[in-house]
């Protein structure tokens, strides 16, 4: 898409519905407004929630525009109460404002900028008077929480499809193909999805994710199962070592 506005999202997402029984509960994206506004607008009944990898890289785009590259390479410290911000998506959502000022209630002052930046953007700012809650985030916690999806086996981030993006980019091999390039993309991935599909069908498992990954999510479930009744700060700091 060439303009990332509300409306031309909204015109996509209509062309899209036209004519098919589309009704998805599940939409994940990255931490764009209009494409929040859009998605929530076209299926009032899905949940669009955002990408954990998109939110710990805008968390550390904040570490880069704060000057505070160079500290977070060299202080382990540091490093670790940065990726604890991030780890806040794995409380439960109601409680992420306890975990959010339990984690700044012990962060170096190195990081209060950063700490500032999620506050306003993704938890909320305290309203002046005093007992009235905070104000709406830009993406409320319910957006970006992954307590239940972790329990719930779902997907934390949407690296698969833009993985399928560069892999489909890499098969055109030029940023402005003509229809017939496009077409014949298209057709050569119909086919490999029919020999998934098939493949599925016959009963043969899908291909197994890197041994990493799968120890790091059994890890993420575990630290998940057992939250309740665990201090809060090591929660966070047992989560923070599985996001990179």
């Amino acid at each position: 898409m060439l303009n990332k506005d509300q409306a031309s999202y909204a015109r996509v997402l209509a062309a899209l519905q036209e004519g098919r029984a589309f009704y998805p509960t599940r939409i994940m994206i990255d931490y764009e407004f209009a494409a929040k506004n859009a998605f929530s607008q076209a299926f009032p009944n899905a949940h669009v929630q955002g990408c954990l990898f998109h939110l710990c890289q805008r968390i550390h785009e904040r570490i880069k525009q704060e000057g505070l590259q160079v500290l977070y390479n060299e202080d382990e410290e540091i490093r670790t109460q940065a990726r604890m911000i991030g780890a806040i998506a794995f409380v439960p959502v109601e409680d992420t404002v306890e975990a959010f000022e339990a984690l700044a209630g012990i962060a170096r002052a190195e990081l209060q900028p950063v700490l500032n930046y999620f506050e306003d953007t993704y938890v909320g700012r305290p309203q002046r008077a005093a007992g009235h809650g905070r104000q709406a985030a830009r993406f409320p916690p319910i957006m970006w929480n992954m307590f239940n999806a972790t329990l719930q086996g779902e997907f934390r981030t949407n690296n698969h499809v833009e993985g399928w993006h560069r892999r489909f980019q890499i098969g055109v091999g030029a940023d402005h193909p003509s229809f017939w390039q496009f077409l014949t993309c298209l057709k050569r991935e119909h086919a490999m999805n029919e020999v998934t599909i098939g493949q599925a069908q016959a009963g043969m498992a899908p291909p197994a994710s890197r041994r990493v990954y799968q120890d790091t999510n059994l890890r993420l479930i575990r630290l998940v199962t057992n939250y309740h009744g665990r201090d809060i700060v090591d929660f966070l700091r047992g989560v923070s070592h599985n996001l990179h």
